[in-house]
């Protein structure tokens, strides 16, 4: 972060104070992902900085990856009821686009959106992925290379923020899509992800089973057996509408970013200070570790701060709280 190529760029960055907080959930969920080591950690919350210096997603902006957003095949679903997480929803089958780069932009910026969602209300602390497989089909699938891509923006930059993942209806052939892609998951991530298959009409066995993960209104929020506006469109999807609040989400995270700089103007940012520890412990990571693995930070007692599984809650000494979903059928 002090290297030439990078200084200054990320100064206007309005969320890196957020995030390097010793008092937030950032330093706790990277400690998670990296089963209680502070060093690993501390490497990995390095690496999200030098990404985040050097791709900039907060200046991605709703005019510049609208195309990709026509058909609904990324978006945020809205808040569950069960719990008031975000649902973000992946439809593959209305792809329209075959810029990968314009596609990864568009994931960045809803995937920060949920970031900003979770980190901003501790009692959230983590997403529902909602994946339409309905019309899945291998013409169509993202390449490997995409799909690594997906996976190493959801598990390094923003780890230990998927609740759970649900594959919608998934035929057969998928099997062969998803055994590419394991070998490059965490077993947490794998054990996250369950299937739903069958019937899910009101009342059934699925909708019971959805209704305990995202609430009653999961149908409204993922667009499963919603109709369709035409056969390009994701089911559910109103983009005039789901647009307009994507735009109007924007305007006010602008508006929060110039209060920021006009607040910052003059004084140092947390980073800053990053870039200039001698250790880990200059930012309270270490203290952080010890409180909540146990024993001295950096020893080698076995961590108690492995990511969790499903089925369990936990409060960190912090004060924040995650919430895991029950136990389900894992693929």
């Amino acid at each position: 972060l002090a290297s030439p190529d990078r200084a200054g760029k990320h100064d206007d960055d309005p969320e890196l104070d957020e995030i390097l907080d010793p008092s937030g959930d950032a330093w706790i969920r990277f400690l998670r992902a990296r089963n209680g080591n502070v060093d690993k950690a501390f490497k990995m919350m390095s690496n999200h900085l030098a990404w985040r210096c050097d791709y900039r997603p907060w200046t991605i902006t709703p005019a510049e990856i609208e195309h990709q957003n026509v058909t609904g095949k990324v978006r945020i679903g809205g808040l569950d009821s069960r719990d008031g997480r975000p649902v973000l929803v992946f439809d593959d089958s209305k792809e329209n686009s075959k810029d990968h780069e314009m596609q990864l932009r568009s994931l960045v910026y809803h995937v920060c959106r949920v970031d900003r969602a979770c980190r901003r209300d501790p009692n959230l602390g983590k997403y529902l992925l909602f994946i339409h497989l309905r019309d899945f089909k291998l013409s169509k699938a993202p390449g490997r290379k995409q799909s690594t891509n997906t996976l190493s923006l959801l598990q390094d930059q923003f780890p230990e923020r998927l609740g759970r993942a649900i594959l919608y209806k998934p035929p057969t052939v998928f099997a062969a899509m998803l055994s590419m892609v394991k070998p490059f998951m965490t077993e947490v991530t794998r054990n996250k992800i369950i299937a739903i298959t069958g019937n899910a009409d009101a009342g059934s066995k699925n909708d019971l089973k959805m209704r305990g993960i995202a609430g009653g209104d999961w149908r409204e929020l993922t667009g499963a057996t919603m109709p369709q506006s035409s056969p390009e469109i994701s089911p559910g999807y109103d983009h005039a509408r789901a647009w307009a609040e994507v735009v109007r989400e924007h305007e006010e995270e602008e508006e929060r970013r110039r209060a920021w700089a006009e607040s910052r103007a003059g004084r140092g940012c947390r980073h800053r200070e990053f870039a200039r520890s001698d250790s880990v412990s200059s930012m309270d990571v270490s203290n952080k570790a010890a409180a909540v693995v146990g024993g001295p930070a950096g020893g080698k007692k076995k961590s108690k701060l492995a990511p969790e599984e499903p089925g369990s809650r936990r409060t960190s000494r912090d004060g924040s709280v995650d919430v895991f979903f029950d136990a389900m059928e894992t693929i």
